[in-house]
């Protein structure tokens, strides 16, 4: 037997979205998110339903979903490095004066250091992506990807065990990585 997929790292850390912190049950599946990223597995009877009935990624896969066929292509991605955040200096959210700060650092989450990979995207069948996304990706068993039904769509992807929707950037990053195509086999 498999072991079950651990969806915590494709879950939000966004404060303003709560609902999005743990896999909710939702249309007789799983899910995760953190807004770019969504997976779907089979139904597990421990998680329960978001608090808010929100996200409605049931009809996000109803809308999006087409059959992934195609492996995933090979890419490299340089490697992570995480830096002081130019934003907050490192001192999280205490970045700008106000009364009473309980703002957040929306550049780096309020974790003081920001990824090498955020300005990092990878043109990938038929779309560019945000790297620190498509590398969620990579390690997954069995990965299957759909080409994007255009450029502003997610691109569906399948693996074993469940199958998710990857949202795409509006163009590319500071530095960008072209995915060479890989031709689906013909049967």
């Amino acid at each position: 037997m498999t072991e079950a997929l651990d969806l915590t790292p494709y879950c939000s850390t966004d404060p303003l979205r709560p609902y999005l912190h743990a896999p909710f049950t939702q249309g007789g599946h799983t899910f995760a998110t953190n807004g770019y990223i969504l997976v779907r597995v089979t139904l597990r009877p421990d998680v329960l339903p978001p608090p808010e009935n929100k996200p409605r990624a049931d009809k996000l896969f109803a809308r999006d979903w087409r059959e992934p066929t195609m492996p995933l292509p090979a890419f490299t991605l340089p490697e992570e490095r995480l830096r002081e955040c130019e934003n907050c200096k490192g001192e999280k959210h205490n970045f700008h004066a106000c009364e009473c700060c309980e703002c957040t650092c929306e550049a780096c989450d309020d974790e003081g250091r920001v990824s090498s990979l955020n300005t990092v995207s990878v043109g990938l069948c038929g779309a560019f992506f945000a790297a620190k996304y498509a590398r969620m990706l990579q390690p997954l068993p069995g990965i299957r990807v759909a080409p994007s039904k255009d450029a502003m769509s997610p691109m569906p992807f399948a693996f074993d065990g469940g199958e998710g929707l990857l949202m795409p950037l509006r163009t590319t990053l500071a530095n960008h990585i072209d995915v060479p195509a890989i031709t689906p086999a013909t049967p």
